[in-house]
């Protein structure tokens, strides 16, 4: 007698099953790229105690080992799982022409290997990024990748915050006093934290106007409270340009418009900083009016920071290889200023150390990549729900960090997670300029 009953699966046969069905509807590249940018956003070594001006750039064997692993996730997960069309189209000549310029600027430093190894980690960010944005398949999928990693480093942040405020708040008694009793939350600095926390707010308002409520709603709110506590007005101040700068031409039909608007905020504050240094009329007004105003001690730096540009205006000094060498900390010291340049790491300003790395040729391909790129991206989306709502968030990213670029150094660092934002923006409008997106479809 025969037995016409069904067998039974066993349990790796179910298990199986399960997991060529997460592999086909894209379940398993969701988990990929919500743990990705999670990490890339979060760092590999979240919690710090005490301030470190050099923390960006000093060697650490965690950082160096989780980076190795990154650049083999992302080559594996490439090959593997990322949408190919999307991988080629991310492929831009200007962060191509970009990369061979950081590279170069290599060969100018004492010691070139060394400069290597963060130029590489630089750009295994620049390519976990990109496949970060090839793996989802769906919109919904890439909402979701964008609010675990929001939640993520939120989560940690209020967790030092409130379990390690020795970690997670500026205390007394170290490096900078007068940040004492601000959050800085998993990040090492409150110029780091709040920015980030900016970033996410944004995150937070996507998810909102996606039609989640929930999540976007938890999101936004921890963000802002967040921005508050880290006690920088200059960031409330940009996030709110920002915001203002994307939504109302959004909703007034004038997103075609939105590059003229750049131009004439990035023109305004770039005159009021930058310009208050090296345009004499703007200086002397300046000194008439607020003779004490410096940006927090920052105008001593650019000024420094210029003048020693200008010094190689055509080559720069080489990746990594201008402040804390012996030019800066053997120069003679000015006592009258607000800042000891000879203690910093950097000029609180991308744009002055991207002069310092690679001169006018570097200073231009930047500028390209990072302003002009984006904004033509911007006004090619499509007029589709899904791409606007999308190519709104990163453009919010590219405007809010292109500003915050004035004010603080996180060009080409592979550890600062406001640069991770900044790529996710500058790449994520390549995307959403380039295909149709559809909520629970693949993009067209």
């Amino acid at each position: 007698m025969t037995s016409t009953a069904k067998p039974r699966k066993t349990d790796p046969q179910i298990a199986f099953e399960v997991m060529g069905k997460a592999w086909r509807d894209g379940t398993l590249a969701t988990l990929l790229a919500c743990l990705m940018l999670a990490v890339a956003l979060i760092g590999f070594r979240p919690i710090s105690i005490d301030y470190d001006p050099d923390y960006l750039t000093k060697g650490d064997p965690l950082n160096q080992m989780g980076w190795g692993a990154m650049m083999v996730l992302s080559v594996v997960a490439g090959l593997l799982m990322a949408d190919a069309r999307r991988l080629y189209a991310l492929l831009s000549p200007w962060w191509l022409l970009l990369i061979a310029m950081v590279l170069l600027s290599v060969m100018r430093t004492p010691d070139p290997m060394g400069a290597f190894r963060g130029v590489a980690f630089s750009i295994i960010g620049i390519g976990a990024i990109m496949v970060i944005l090839s793996l989802p398949r769906t919109q919904a999928q890439m909402a979701t990748v964008l609010a675990f990693a929001a939640l993520s480093l939120l989560s940690l942040s209020y967790f030092a915050v409130f379990a390690f405020p020795q970690s997670g708040i500026h205390q007394t008694g170290g490096f900078e006093d007068q940040h004492a009793g601000l959050w800085r939350g998993i990040y090492p600095h409150k110029n780091v934290a709040g920015p980030v926390a900016a970033c996410t707010l944004f995150v937070g308002l996507y998810l909102l106007r996606l039609g989640r409520p929930v999540i976007g709603g938890i999101v936004f709110v921890l963000a802002t409270i967040f921005v508050l506590k880290t006690g920088s007005k200059t960031t409330l101040g940009l996030l709110g340009i920002s915001i203002f700068m994307v939504l109302l031409p959004s909703w007034t039909g004038f997103r075609r418009y939105l590059p003229a608007i750049f131009l004439v905020a990035v023109a305004a504050l770039a005159l009021a900083t930058l310009g208050i240094v090296f345009i004499e009329p703007l200086k002397n007004w300046m000194s008439s009016v607020a003779p004490t105003f410096s940006y927090t001690g920052r105008t001593t730096l650019w000024d420094f920071g210029g003048r020693m540009a200008m010094e190689r205006p055509w080559t720069g000094y080489g990746y990594g290889n201008f402040w804390q060498t012996p030019l800066v900390l053997e120069a003679e010291a000015h006592f009258d200023e607000r800042w000891d340049f000879r203690r910093i790491g950097d000029s609180h300003s991308g744009y002055i150390d991207t002069m310092l790395m690679g001169g006018f040729p570097a200073l231009g391909i930047t500028l390209f990549a990072i302003w002009v790129a984006p904004m033509a991206d911007y006004v090619r989306v499509p007029q589709l729900r899904q791409n606007i709502l999308f190519a709104d968030l990163m453009i919010m990213i590219v405007i809010f960090t292109a500003l915050n670029g004035f004010l603080e150094t996180f060009f080409f660092n592979r550890a600062d997670p406001v640069w991770i934002y900044m790529l996710l923006g500058c790449f994520g409008l390549r995307i959403a300029s380039r295909f149709v997106l559809h909520e629970n479809g693949p993009p067209g």
